[in-house]
């Protein structure tokens, strides 16, 4: 046999070739690594055949799937750990703070500068940062020495930051000055509104502190009479002075008079109103004194508090104190009372024309009887027509001085009051319908009675003062909306067409021209309104064309709304006039007489002095052009189609 091919039947799993075995030695790797490796699985073998803790085969299986199971859920659980510890350490609310520091007392008036500062101790930056601030009243900030900085009202304000980077601190600095009496508390709080890196959520964080008033730079007291006689006359004298090391910008006093007080005048003069001084700068050190005087009456209140209060006016138009002081006085009572009523009022609003009926009561609530008695009622004003009073019971009215008199030559029971009786007396007088406005500065009236009663027979508390009861009663005035309506057919700017005399069955057209007017108050929300007949429509020519003009073909009516008119409208300025085109058709029912084109023209609105609802109504406006010249009286009389 060749040598390959026995080489190839050794190969062969089934070949007859005995091979050749060697006995076993110890210097056989061969042999030596097989007993080695049949030890060891026969090692394995017992191992994984022994009983572990009385555990079966099956018990074993179930315990190596619970070990995989709690391996997994363990990997699981470590992995929600790792994620919220890196997102806990990315970003935390509480690792975001807001500081304000500056001082804690303050002088009024005085610059003060507060120190906001923001700190960011996250990984993650904050976007759309806003630092929003709200502070007291009396609070004024600085705004030229601030960038970024949004004033949103009185007491609020923001600024802009945009981004806050990690791991990071910034400040603001807000400047201002606090305004207020000694002892006043004034807050000042910082809120910082954000969004964390890629969160779309808002955080805030905030801090709040307080301030207090040290003292005020302006030094001011008042003396007054600690007691007067109802309806007396009474002085306050206002003292002022600057304490502070600083000069003072356009200083103001300001009073708040109480109910019942009717000022007659000051020295200085007053500056705005009746109840405002301007001192202008005051330099440190300077001083001065303002002399109030008027007339206090009690009413149903047997002390008066009058308020003077130091400051300057914001750019709001606010009044912004320094301080303030209270002046408490007394008001002595007689036995005698005396009130008195305005066409059943004691407060409240009068419109011009209207018939006021003024009825004076009186009483002796005491245990003495008195005589000769004397009633009066000043009431000066320019809006009362004088020259038609109507007395009741006789009377007088004292020209010079403006004031009714009732003695006991009059009305004989004033000759003597006993203890407990009460009488009444009563007049009547017109208002004036509108002549009283002539100027701008005729605007806002009110009508100031006072009635009062005097006898020799009780001593009044000081000597200068002879009236032992009186009354204050101030009504204030409505205004007067003034409205001319009127048609004409012959117009230039806006010629009309059609048939005049208007006849059944043709349309006619006319021009209808309103003009309107305002007395003495501003009002607001004001609007005319136009009702027309059903044969009747709106055109159109509405003259000035930006006039608000619109037309409800639902209801046939016209709305020209005028919104705010000043007062003094048509009086001391020119009047708010307006015209537009109406076309008319006939019908057979209207031969022979005028027809009625306009049935009516309201004009309304609200009065911003009295805040009442005024109003004005023209009526019906017909064919009779009486303010056209061209017309004749035959072109007003409707005429009956032609015959076909």
């Amino acid at each position: 046999m060749a040598l390959q091919d026995f080489r190839d039947q050794l190969q062969k799993r089934d070949t007859d070739v005995t091979r050749p075995r060697h006995e076993g030695s110890d210097y056989d790797p061969l042999a030596h690594g097989r007993q080695e490796r049949a030890e060891k699985f026969a090692r394995n073998r017992s191992f994984w055949e022994r009983s572990f803790f009385g555990l079966t085969d099956r018990q074993r299986m179930f315990l190596r799937r619970g070990l995989i199971v709690l391996g997994v859920f363990l990997c699981i659980f470590l992995m929600v750990w790792a994620v919220a510890y890196v997102r806990g350490t990315f970003f935390r609310e509480a690792r975001v703070s807001v500081f304000v520091s500056g001082p804690e007392n303050v002088e009024s008036g005085a610059p003060v500068e507060f120190v906001i500062t923001y700190e960011n101790d996250n990984r993650a930056s904050l976007d759309d940062a806003v630092l929003f601030l709200e502070y007291s009243d009396n609070f004024s900030p600085d705004v030229s020495r601030m960038s970024n900085f949004l004033v949103a009202g009185r007491t609020r304000a923001s600024v802009d930051i945009g981004s806050v980077e990690a791991h990071s601190k910034k400040s603001v600095s807000v400047s201002g000055t606090f305004s207020g009496p000694k002892g006043h508390v004034a807050s000042f709080r910082a809120m910082l509104e954000y969004s964390p890196d890629n969160v779309s959520s808002r955080f805030s964080s905030e801090v709040q502190v307080n301030v207090s008033l040290d003292s005020s730079p302006l030094s001011f007291s008042v003396t007054s009479p600690f007691e007067v006689a109802d309806g007396d006359v009474v002085e306050y004298l206002v003292q002022w002075e600057n304490l502070g090391g600083r000069r003072l910008e356009d200083v103001r006093v300001r009073a708040e008079y109480p109910q019942g007080f009717v000022f007659d005048g000051s020295d200085p003069r007053v500056s705005l109103s009746d109840n405002v001084w301007q001192i202008g700068s005051v330099d440190a050190g300077d001083s001065g004194v303002i002399s109030v005087r008027g007339h206090l009456y009690a009413g149903d209140q047997n002390e008066k508090v009058i308020t003077f209060s130091a400051g300057s006016f914001d750019s709001s138009g606010s009044f912004v104190s320094f301080g303030s002081v209270e002046e408490r006085t007394r008001l002595l009572r007689s036995p005698f009372v005396v009130t008195h009523t305005v066409s059943g009022l004691r407060e409240g609003a009068v419109t011009p024309g209207q018939q006021l009926r003024y009825v004076v009561n009186y009483q002796n609530t005491g245990d003495v009887g008195l005589r000769d008695v004397v009633v009066y009622l000043d009431v000066d004003n320019p809006v009362l027509d004088y020259e038609k009073v109507s007395f009741e019971q006789k009377g007088a009215y004292d020209v010079s001085q403006n004031r009714f008199v009732w003695r006991a030559s009059y009305v004989p029971e004033l000759n003597f009051v006993a203890p407990g009786q009460s009488g009444s007396i009563a007049f009547v007088v017109p208002v004036l319908r509108d002549s009283y406005v002539r100027q701008s500065t005729d605007r806002n009236f009110s009508i100031t009675s006072v009635a009062s009663i005097d006898s020799p027979t009780i001593d009044t508390p000081l000597d200068r003062n002879k009236v032992i009861a009186s009354d204050l009663v101030s009504m204030k005035l409505n205004t007067v909306l003034g409205l001319d309506a009127y048609l004409v057919y012959h117009d230039e700017q806006s010629p009309n067409t059609g048939p005049l005399p208007p006849v059944v069955g043709q349309e006619t057209t006319y021009t209808l021209r309103l003009s309107l007017s305002n007395a003495s108050n501003d009002v607001r929300d004001s609007r005319v309104s136009i009702l027309l007949p059903a044969n009747v429509s709106f055109v159109g020519g509405v003259r000035p064309e930006d006039e608000s003009v619109r037309f409800n073909d639902r209801t046939n009516e016209i709305v020209w709304d005028t919104g705010r008119l000043s007062a003094g409208l048509g009086y001391v300025s020119e009047s708010r006039d307006v015209s537009m085109t109406l076309v008319f058709r006939p019908s057979p029912e209207n031969v022979g007489e005028p027809a009625i084109l306009v049935r009516s023209v309201t004009v309304s609105a609200v009065d911003l002095f009295t805040q009442e609802n005024v109003s004005s109504v023209v009526e019906d406006r017909t064919t009779v052009l009486s303010r056209d010249p061209k017309t004749a009286n035959g072109d007003y009389s409707i005429k009956p189609a032609p015959d076909k």
